[in-house]
């Protein structure tokens, strides 16, 4: 069978503001990710858009408060952030995408793709404080990084859907295209991300490559 993608993007449509129950962005942000989930369904359907829906609100209100915050930041630095966003996301979606396709299908991914913008910002304020701390030393990959970034190119190795192994997996399930579209958006997506930390404080490449590395799941590794 062909897998149809779940349309992250149409969320994208949805008022967000009012989807926050009359709730401020401070109110919710309080009440951490789970405990507004929670509040949120409470008060709808308990239906797994709904869950969609309260993940991308929270997410949307840590993201404004990563947009305050950032303001004390340079034009620079809030470029390299804006970049490391999209670029760990698309690694992230991609991963998502690409276990659903060994797995032969399941919501359960397109879910977590969708909820992991919760992800995306909890990486972007360790960012964003790390910059505002100004030590500008140890530019650049040292061993640990190097050695990260190894290990991760190792564990998405295990998922390559040109493998004989896998291509057999893979054609039980018709899923060879979708299989290749996303193991190569993740590896532009790391190549992306690694071509950045050769320019960047290795304190903020830690970080990234924690999150990087974590995301690297699919869940047949």
């Amino acid at each position: 069978m062909v897998l149809s993608l779940f349309p992250i993007h149409t969320l994208a449509q949805t008022n967000l503001v009012a989807e926050r129950l009359g709730l401020s962005c401070e109110k919710i942000l309080k009440m951490k990710t789970d405990k507004w989930s929670e509040y949120y369904t409470q008060r709808k359907r308990f239906s797994e858009a709904d869950q969609n829906i309260a993940f991308v609100v929270y997410g949307d209100c840590h993201q404004q408060r990563n947009n305050s915050l950032a303001k004390r930041l340079s034009p620079v630095q809030n470029q390299r952030i804006a970049r490391y966003r999209k670029l760990f996301r698309d690694y992230r979606v991609a991963s998502e995408y690409l276990t659903m396709a060994y797995a032969g299908g399941g919501t359960l991914y397109a879910h977590l793709a969708v909820r992991g913008v919760v992800i995306d910002e909890e990486m972007v304020e360790k960012i964003i404080n790390l910059y505002l701390q100004g030590n500008r030393r140890n530019i650049g990959l040292d061993q640990q990084l190097r050695a990260s970034i190894n290990r991760i190119r190792r564990k998405l190795e295990v998922g390559n859907p040109q493998t004989a192994k896998n291509r057999a997996i893979l054609a039980e399930w018709n899923t060879q295209k979708q299989a290749n579209t996303e193991y190569g958006n993740m590896l532009r997506s790391l190549n992306g991300i690694e071509a950045m930390l050769k320019q960047e404080r290795q304190d903020v490449g830690r970080v990234i490559l924690q999150y990087v590395d974590k995301s690297t799941n699919p869940r047949y590794f």
